[in-house]
C-alpha cells in the first residue's frame, strides 16, 4: 500500500482505532521479543492435573450430542436419523483415513506424517519464522495460504473422533490424537503461517473441542496429552485475546475470534484468566455479533456464505451461554431475524446462491454433502428459537441438531410444526427483492439485487477489503424449476489477478456496466475503492406479477435505471435506461450453466435473439446495434468460468451484448419458454418487442410525464402494468397492484 492510500486510511480511522492499532503494534513487539527470547512457550498451566481431568467431560457437556447416553436414546427413539448420521460421519471419516480427503477441490492424503506448513498438494512451504514475518499473500504462482490455512482448521479431526463415537474403532481416535499432538509439537506459539491469522486460530480451537467432546469416553487419553493439549488451547486463548480484529476485520472474523475465545472461557472455567477469555469473549459479541446485519438481517458483507459463517459462530456462543443460564436477549433476536433472512435466500433446487466472496468455509466442524446447502445451519436456527417457518425451509435435520442440542434437539424438532415461508421477500436495507411461484418441479424463482455494495468502501481512493462484488441489479432467475441465469461465485482469492479481480467484477454477473464508468472501482487483491452513488430500490410483488426497479447516479451525470416485470409460468422482461455524461458503450453480461447449451440465433441491427434449452432470450435497443456474442468458458481467460465452491471452478457461458458509443439508450430484454409481444415505457423513452402493436397504445395512451409502463400481449388478455406514476393510462379502469412493497403500482387486463 502506497504513503497515499496509508494517509487517506489514517483519515478514515476514529480515535479509538489509531488507540487499538497503536496498542496492537505494542503487544507484536513485545510477543517478538519473546519468541526471540524462548519466552514465549515456556509457561504452563497452573494446574495441570485439573485440567486434564475436566478437559474431555467439560467438552462433551458442551456438545452433548457426543454423550454415549444420547446417541443410545437417539437410536432407540429415532432409528432412521440414528443410521443417517452414523453412515454419514463413519463414510467421511473412512474417506480421510483413505488418502482421498478433498480439501477444497484438492486430493489430501492425510494418512501419511504431515507437515503443518507445507501447501497440501503443492511443494511449497512456509519458514519457521515469527508469525508476524510470515508472508501469506504475494506468494509463488499456484500457492495459495487458503489451503494452508483450511488444513490446520482441523475439522477433518472432529470428522474422525465422531466416527470413533459410533464404531468404537481405536484407528479414528488414535489418528486423531496422533494429528493434534504432532501439531502441537510442530507450531510453537508465535511460530509460522499457523499463527498468522487470529481466524484460524479460533477455528482450530473449536475443533479441538469438538473432538475432544466426541472421545470424551476413550480411554485411550493419557493425562500428559491432555495437559499438552490443555497448555496449547490456553496459548490459543491468549493469542485470540491479544489479537481481536475489532478494526482489521470486524465482520465475520471477528465474530469468529470472539466465539472462540468465549467458548475457551467457558471450557477452561477453573485456569487463570479463563474468566477474563470468557468475559471479553461475551463483551466483544454482544456489542458487535448485531452490526453484522442490517435491520432487515441479511450480512453487511451482502456474501450469501458469510451470512451463514458468521449465524454458525453467533449461535454455538448463544448456546453455550443458555447452557450456563445466560441469554443474550437483544442479540438472540438479531440472530433469530438474520436466520429468517438468509432462508429467504433458498433456491428452488435447496441450494443457496453464490452471492459475493466466498471460502468453502463451516464455523461448525460438520461437512456438508454440497457447500451450498444450509438447510443444516437453518434447522439449528428451527430448534434455537422454536422457528417454524426455518423448520420448512430446512425440511430435514442436519446432524447439527443432535451433536449441539443433544437427543433434545431431534425431539423438539419433531415436535415442531412446519410452516413455509412467505413466497415474497423483499430486504429493503440490504437491497435484494426474492419472489417466487411454487409450481410444483416446475417453480419460478427470481433475485434482483439493488443493494449496497458491503460495508466498509469508501466512495475516495482509500482502498478497503470487502466480501461484497460489483453485481449491481443482478438478477438471478429459475425458470421452470432449472436455473437460467447463476451468479459465476469465486473460484479463488489468489493468483492471478486477473482471474481473481473478474469474479467480483459486473461482468462476471447477470447485469449492466457503463464502460469506462464503474460503479466501484477495484484498488488492490479483493479491494475496493471509489464507491459512486447509492442505489435505490423499489418493488411491488404479488403472487401473479413481480415489479422491481432499482436506481442509481453515478457521478453527476450517469443515470442506470433497470426495471423488472415477471409473470410467473410466462415470462421476464428487462427494461434498461441508460444515460451517460459522454458517448459510451453500454455492455450487458449474462451467466448461464453450461448445460444450458445458449446459442446467438438472430442478430439484427438492433436486436438480437439466443436459445438456450428451455427457453429464449431476446433484447431490443432503442439506439444503435447491440453486438451479441456467447463466450464459453476457456482456459486461458477468466471469461465465463463459474465456481461451485473454492477451489472448484466449472465451465460457464456468458451472453454478452455491448452497444456502440451513446449518450442514451433503452433496452428491453425478455427471458422465457416462449416470444410473447410486449413494449414498455420508461422515463420518456419507449420500446417494443417488434412483433407487438402495443408501441401505438403507449404513445396514445400513457400519461406524460409517467413512471414506468409495461403492455404485455399474453395468450388472453393484454396485460398492462404501471408504476411510480400520478395517473393511469386513459380509456379504461386500472385498480392498484396490491403487492409487497412501497412502490405504486397499477394493473388492468383489456380487450382495447
Amino acid at each position: 500500500m502506497g504513503i497515499g492510500s496509508k494517509l487517506n486510511k489514517l483519515q478514515h480511522m476514529s480515535a479509538a482505532e489509531i488507540r487499538h492499532r497503536i496498542l496492537e503494534k505494542w503487544i507484536r513487539f513485545q510477543k517478538r521479543k519473546a519468541y526471540a527470547q524462548g519466552r514465549a512457550q515456556k509457561k504452563r498451566v497452573s494446574n495441570p492435573s485439573q485440567l486434564s481431568a475436566t478437559l474431555t467431560r467439560r467438552a462433551a457437556e458442551m456438545i452433548p450430542g457426543t454423550d454415549n447416553e444420547n446417541l443410545d436414546k437417539l437410536e432407540q427413539r429415532f432409528p432412521d436419523q440414528f443410521d443417517l448420521i452414523r453412515k454419514r460421519s463413519v463414510d467421511r471419516a473412512k474417506q480421510i483415513l483413505s488418502g482421498r480427503f478433498d480439501l477444497l477441490g484438492r486430493k489430501v492424503d492425510l494418512t501419511q506424517p504431515l507437515n503443518w506448513r507445507s501447501d497440501p498438494g503443492g511443494s511449497y512451504r512456509w519458514e519457521r519464522q515469527f508469525y508476524a514475518d510470515v508472508q501469506i499473500y504475494e506468494l509463488p504462482e499456484g500457492v495459495d495460504v487458503k489451503y494452508i490455512w483450511e488444513l490446520n482448521r482441523h475439522q477433518f479431526i472432529a470428522e474422525l473422533c465422531r466416527a470413533w463415537l459410533f464404531t468404537q474403532d481405536k484407528k479414528f481416535a488414535h489418528r486423531s490424537r496422533e494429528l493434534i499432538i504432532d501439531w502441537i509439537d510442530s507450531n510453537p506459539l508465535y511460530e509460522g503461517v499457523n499463527w498468522t491469522s487470529a481466524l484460524e486460530v479460533a477455528m482450530r480451537a473449536i475443533s479441538w473441542q469438538w473432538a475432544l467432546a466426541a472421545t470424551s469416553q476413550w480411554e485411550g487419553w493419557r493425562e500428559e496429552e491432555l495437559t499438552l493439549i490443555g497448555q496449547s488451547l490456553k496459548e490459543h486463548a491468549q493469542y485470540l485475546h491479544d489479537h481481536l480484529s475489532l478494526y482489521s476485520s470486524p465482520y465475520n472474523h471477528l465474530v469468529g475470534e470472539a466465539t472462540a475465545l468465549y467458548l475457551l472461557g467457558c471450557w477452561l472455567r477453573g485456569i487463570d484468566k479463563a474468566s477474563n477469555w470468557e468475559q471479553v469473549g461475551l463483551e466483544v459479541l454482544v456489542e458487535h455479533g448485531s452490526t453484522q446485519f442490517y435491520e432487515d438481517g441479511f450480512c453487511v458483507e451482502q456474501a450469501t456464505g458469510y451470512h451463514f459463517f458468521t449465524l454458525g459462530f453467533l449461535v454455538q456462543a448463544i448456546i453455550t451461554a443458555r447452557k450456563s443460564g445466560k441469554h443474550f436477549r437483544q442479540l438472540e433476536q438479531i440472530v433469530e431475524k438474520a436466520f429468517l433472512a438468509g432462508a429467504a435466500f433458498k433456491q428452488p433446487d435447496t441450494c443457496w446462491p453464490a452471492i459475493g466472496d466466498l471460502d468453502s468455509a463451516r464455523s461448525i466442524p460438520v461437512y456438508p454433502d454440497d457447500y451450498w446447502d444450509f438447510r443444516g445451519i437453518c434447522a439449528i436456527g428451527a430448534v434455537l428459537f422454536r422457528s417454524r417457518e426455518l423448520k420448512a425451509v430446512a425440511e430435514i435435520p442436519g446432524q447439527e441438531i443432535l451433536w449441539l442440542f443433544g437427543v433434545e434437539g431431534i425431539e423438539i424438532w419433531e415436535d415442531l410444526k412446519s410452516e413455509p415461508q412467505p413466497p415474497l421477500h423483499l430486504l429493503s436495507e440490504s437491497g435484494y427483492v426474492i419472489a417466487s411461484k411454487d409450481r410444483g418441479d416446475r417453480s419460478d424463482w427470481l433475485l434482483f439485487d439493488a443493494g449496497p455494495l458491503a460495508h466498509g468502501v469508501h466512495s475516495d481512493a482509500t482502498p478497503s477489503v470487502a466480501h461484497g462484488h460489483n453485481d449491481l441489479f443482478q438478477i438471478l432467475f429459475f425458470q421452470n424449476g432449472r436455473p437460467v441465469l447463476v451468479d459465476s461465485g469465486m473460484p479463488s482469492y489468489a493468483g492471478e489477478r486477473e482471474w481473481v479481480d473478474y469474479f467480483r467484477i459486473a461482468q462476471a454477473h447477470n447485469t449492466l456496466e457503463v464502460v469506462g464508468r464503474p460503479w466501484v472501482q477495484v484498488a488492490g487483491r479483493l479491494a475496493w475503492s471509489n464507491l459512486s452513488g447509492t442505489p435505490e430500490l423499489y418493488a411491488n410483488i404479488s403472487r401473479d406479477v413481480f415489479l422491481m426497479r432499482g436506481y442509481i447516479r453515478i457521478g453527476e451525470h450517469n443515470r442506470l435505471e433497470r426495471n423488472i416485470l415477471m409473470l410467473p409460468g410466462q415470462g421476464l422482461w428487462v427494461a434498461d435506461l441508460i444515460e451517460c455524461d459522454s458517448p459510451r458503450s453500454v455492455r450487458w453480461n449474462w451467466q448461464m450453466p453450461i448445460d444450458n447449451e445458449p446459442a446467438l440465433e438472430e442478430n439484427y441491427s438492433e436486436s438480437c435473439q439466443f436459445v438456450f434449452n428451455g427457453g429464449i432470450m431476446a433484447t431490443w435497443s432503442d439506439n444503435g446495434a447491440l453486438n451479441p456474442r456467447v463466450d464459453i468458458s476457456q482456459k486461458s481467460k477468466p471469461e465465463a468460468w463459474q465456481a461451485e465452491g473454492y477451489g472448484k471452478p466449472i465451465k460457464g457461458a456468458r451472453l454478452v451484448c455491448e452497444s456502440d458509443p451513446v449518450l442514451g439508450i433503452l433496452c428491453l430484454t425478455f427471458i422465457g419458454p416462449k416470444p410473447i409481444p410486449a413494449a414498455v415505457s420508461v422515463g420518456g423513452r419507449s420500446i417494443t418487442s417488434g412483433a407487438s402493436d402495443s408501441i401505438g397504445f403507449l404513445e396514445k395512451n400513457v400519461p406524460s410525464p409517467a413512471g414506468i409502463f409495461w403492455v404485455v400481449e399474453t395468450d388472453t388478455l393484454p396485460l398492462i402494468v404501471g408504476a411510480g406514476t400520478s395517473g393511469h393510462p386513459r380509456s379504461f379502469p386500472a385498480k392498484p397492484l396490491d403487492g409487497l412493497g412501497q412502490w405504486q403500482a397499477v394493473i388492468t387486463e383489456t380487450n382495447t
